[in-house]
């Protein structure tokens, strides 16, 4: 077992050491987000977790999303014998580092690797929801409807808008899948192909998609709540795959939690198959 002074957050000084640590393909966990595991040395909450020969065991990161809510954002150690002990060290230093009071805070993870979800189940981390992959290939027919004059007129997303897409974004998704402004820009700069859509001048529904070579992933996409059921999103994804198809980008991918029972309906209806098994979200509060 570690003791505290074996622990300390990660410098810029401790580069290398971190570099050396992950070229040796250590046991990693990493969130779904825009950010590398050498991003959070900037946030100085990345913790690491040294041996008695001061060579790195394990690294782990938690930070805020919003309010009270904390994400696990990097776990990584170096071998499975040390994998219990080390997440017990680091997750209860970085308790009593930020002085978390899980009654007032939520500590969430997703968990898609087998030892994080055997991690969670023995330290009475909760369950509470599963994240689906969908996937589509342009090997599916679908039919393109270029004029949707009920939606409304697609646009591609200029910066000029995150302010009205971040609100959008706030009002439609609860709590623990809200963003940041930080997360929501970061988003919008990696997008490859970022739409609106406006009715009557007015931004009631945006899509972010991040594109990789003859791939493309659906990363965000959310639809004003006083205009749903109103073919917003459908339009959304419909004018995403147009483009893929004329781009020749060959697959599309999209996560959604298996309670969102509207995005699972809608990615249905418009070709997108269920790829591989849910992976679950815990929390522990």
């Amino acid at each position: 077992m570690a003791i505290q002074n074996d622990i300390c957050t990660a410098k810029t000084s401790h580069l290398s050491v971190i570099r050396k640590f992950l070229s040796q393909t250590p046991l990693i966990h990493r969130h779904l987000d825009w950010r590398e595991p050498l991003d959070w040395i900037k946030s100085y909450q990345l913790l690491i977790l040294f041996d008695h020969q001061k060579e790195i065991d394990a690294l782990f990161c938690s930070t805020p999303e919003i309010d009270h809510y904390y994400w696990l954002r990097f776990f990584a150690c170096k071998s499975r014998k040390i994998l219990h002990s080390s997440w017990e060290n680091l997750f209860g230093y970085f308790l009593e580092k930020n002085r978390l009071d899980l009654l007032q805070n939520i500590t969430l993870s997703l968990a898609y690797h087998p030892w994080m979800i055997n991690i969670f189940e023995l330290e009475g981390w909760n369950k509470i929801d599963k994240i689906i992959q969908f996937e589509w290939s342009d090997k599916i027919k679908y039919q393109h409807n270029t004029q949707n004059k009920d939606s409304g007129n697609i646009q591609k997303m200029r910066r000029k808008d995150l302010k009205s897409t971040y609100q959008i974004d706030r009002m439609s998704f609860q709590k623990i899948w809200q963003q940041s402004y930080q997360t929501f820009l970061l988003s919008y700069k990696h997008a490859g192909y970022a739409t609106v859509l406006k009715k009557e001048d007015k931004i009631i529904g945006f899509q972010i998609s991040t594109i990789s070579k003859r791939r493309a992933h659906l990363a965000r996409i959310a639809v004003h709540p006083g205009e749903m059921h109103q073919g917003v999103g459908k339009a959304l994804v419909q004018d995403l795959l147009h483009y893929c198809k004329k781009n020749n980008i060959r697959d599309i991918s999209v996560n959604t939690q298996f309670s969102n029972n509207h995005s699972i309906a809608l990615y249905k209806k418009m070709g997108f198959k269920e790829k591989g098994n849910p992976f679950p979200l815990y929390s522990l509060e």
